[in-house]
């Protein structure tokens, strides 16, 4: 999830439209819904094999940005506007019914106070942690 999987682009970025992966993805109402189901169970997965793994700060730095990363990426899923059928979790989660509904998401005032004194042991990871960082304060 911090090196192969691209991470969606800020939702305020000019460029976004154009260049976000997750922005410009075409899917169909059963391939978002399957998505959104195989990144929660990978999230729970990884949350559990990490868990059992000898816990310090290196650890610890991967695994918070690695979750981050999947919280980003089921954040970026759920504002998609499915091609065939576009749900009404997403429409209202994207803003997209008109008034008086405006966009959902969720604070990462955790994430960031937290993720200041992280161990990074890995580039990869401190290019996630910058990225993730845009793309909540979006």
């Amino acid at each position: 999830f911090t090196a192969v999987i691209p991470l969606p682009l800020p939702l305020d970025l000019l460029e976004r439209p154009t260049r976000c992966f997750w922005h410009t993805a075409r899917v169909g109402f059963l391939e978002q819904a399957g998505l959104v189901r195989l990144v929660g169970a990978l999230a729970q997965h990884y949350a559990a094999a990490s868990l059992c793994l000898t816990l310090n700060r290196e650890h610890d730095g991967a695994r918070i940005v690695t979750l981050a990363c999947m919280a980003a990426l089921l954040d970026a899923l759920l504002r998609l506007q499915a091609a065939d059928l576009p749900s009404l979790l997403s429409r209202h989660y994207a803003g997209a019914v008109g008034e008086p509904s405006a966009p959902f998401g969720f604070d990462a005032g955790g994430f960031v106070e937290e993720s200041q004194s992280l161990k990074l042991v890995a580039p990869e990871l401190a290019v996630a942690r910058a990225m993730l960082l845009d793309y909540f304060q979006s």
